[in-house]
């Protein structure tokens, strides 16, 4: 394993695959870990199905690595990436209620995934980013029941 700037890069053992590596990786079972993984190796187009002897890019999962400057200039700040759209819509609609800008979009991660990632858009700086993660933190908004009260 290298390591760069908060992403660690790994040689695929044979017979692993993406999500094995991830939880033992991360610890558990991670869909935004998922989510970044597929984002940070755009040379692979199907997570379920990579090579063995292939690098693959795992991120830190970090505050640095969830807020995103904007062409714009502007920030949005990564909450979570969720299973299900309705999972998303719910945390969604609870940031929207705190008067938030919050964005859902669709990320294919393999040929039968879709994750949904949830993002604060519009935030003027990096540091209004990281303030609002704090926010995020303390009223629990990532770890909203995602599916059937779970």
């Amino acid at each position: 394993m290298t390591k760069k700037a908060g992403i660690d890069h790994v040689v695929v053992p044979p017979g692993s695959t993406v999500s094995e590596i991830a939880y033992a990786y991360y610890g558990d079972y991670s869909p935004l870990a998922l989510d970044l993984i597929k984002e940070l190796n755009p040379h692979i187009d199907d997570l379920d199905r990579v090579l063995a002897g292939g690098t693959l890019a795992l991120p830190s999962i970090t505050l640095d690595m969830r807020i995103r400057e904007q062409p714009d200039g502007s920030y949005r700040l990564i909450l979570a990436s969720l299973p299900t759209l309705a999972a998303a819509t719910r945390l969604a609609q609870v940031v929207r209620g705190q008067g938030h800008e919050a964005v859902i979009s669709a990320r294919q991660v393999s040929r039968n995934q879709f994750l949904h990632r949830v993002e604060i858009d519009g935030l003027a700086t990096r540091e209004a980013a990281a303030r609002l993660w704090g926010v995020a933190v303390a009223q629990r908004w990532t770890e909203l029941p995602q599916e059937n009260g779970r």
